[in-house]
């Protein structure tokens, strides 16, 4: 597939799309509310439109209307936004501050319509107090995540943009912990709050 931007601005793009195994193109504009995409209209290599809709919607749909092939990842502790963090696939947490002196960074995920895994190394600093302050951390070892139990149901969240609680129906893993695989306690199992409650 081949993708060619047309148009774009922070919230806005319109692009071409030249199919690689049948070589039609299509016409896809999309538009950004918060952190999310939507298509508004889509036209294809017959010049027919399947939405009309050249302006942007005012808000972001109350519910799928199709289940997405990766779910997205809520991640809740005691240092995110209360109540969590609720990320959409790929972009995916590469760090994940546990507390004022605890982070995991580096993290890499693979995911699929199940399930999700992720590895990472933890780090420990007392004296600095979060991941962004000036000191060396202390690499403390290697863990392993895994993510499960995909659901859709009705997610809340703090807004990253605002910061303020919002809700909205997502497809989500509704199970995420992660192990010690070297470190201080190899072998310990860590559950974060579930996304659906």
């Amino acid at each position: 597939m081949q993708v060619q931007v047309l148009s774009a601005s922070p919230n806005h793009a319109t692009m071409n799309v030249t199919s690689s195994v049948t070589g039609e193109n299509f016409t896809l504009t999309v538009w950004k509310i918060g952190d999310r995409w939507f298509a508004t209209s889509f036209a294809g290599g017959n010049g027919q439109s399947t939405a009309q809709s050249s302006t942007p919607p005012t808000s972001a749909p109350a519910a799928p209307s199709t289940i997405p092939a990766t779910p997205d990842l809520f991640v809740s502790t005691a240092a995110t936004p209360s109540p969590g963090k609720l990320y959409t696939w790929p972009q995916l947490p590469t760090i994940i501050e546990l507390d004022d002196n605890d982070w995991i960074a580096g993290i890499t995920w693979a995911a699929g319509s199940q399930s999700a895994s992720g590895s990472g190394t933890s780090y420990t600093d007392l004296s600095c107090n979060r991941p962004a302050a000036s000191c060396p951390p202390t690499a403390d070892g290697t863990v392993e995540f895994s993510a499960t139990q995909p659901e859709t149901c009705t997610v809340t969240f703090a807004n990253p943009q605002t910061g303020n609680q919002e809700s909205e129906q997502a497809h989500v893993y509704n199970h995420l912990q992660y192990r010690e695989v070297s470190g201080a306690q190899p072998g310990k199992v860590v559950t974060f709050p579930s996304a659906c409650t």
